[in-house]
């Protein structure tokens, strides 16, 4: 799943789960011959008081709520 910078999203970690914000998704070099970063599977997360972790897309799971999504 491909999440957006905005999403509210539960990051499961052991048996506990954390509520965040999606703030951006990780680039790297995913081979010794790539020329230029990629997009990873790997999302940097916002969590209570402002801290950031991330977060592979495994353990992220998109909270859908009609008070958190936009009416179209």
């Amino acid at each position: 799943m491909v999440f957006k910078v905005g999403d509210l999203v539960s990051v499961k970690v052991g048996k506990t789960s954390d509520v965040g914000i999606i703030a951006s998704r990780k680039m790297a070099l995913l081979h010794y011959t790539s020329t230029k970063p990629e997009l990873t599977d790997i999302y940097e997360v916002m969590i209570g008081g402002g801290t950031l972790i991330s977060a592979h897309v495994m353990y992220l799971e998109k909270i859908e709520n009609e008070l958190w999504t936009k009416q179209e």
